[in-house]
């Protein structure tokens, strides 16, 4: 597992059930809500300066579905 997997994991993990069910629900980057967003830049997990942050995410979430 790389690192960035590891840091997606720990974020997946401090999710509520409701966040997670709605993170799902829209497994691209650009369909989560404001509040799954926000805490994914908090975490450092996607930066404005790194585009591929987010197909990572995507990619993430998409195992998830």
């Amino acid at each position: 597992m790389t690192d960035r997997t590891e840091q997606l994991e720990r974020w997946w993990s401090g999710l509520s059930a409701n966040q997670r069910a709605r993170a799902v629900r829209g497994p691209a980057f650009d369909e989560l809500d404001e509040d799954l967003r926000t805490s994914l830049e908090d975490a450092g997990l996607v930066r404005p300066e790194k585009p591929t942050d987010k197909d990572e995410v995507d990619i993430f979430l998409k195992t998830r579905h």
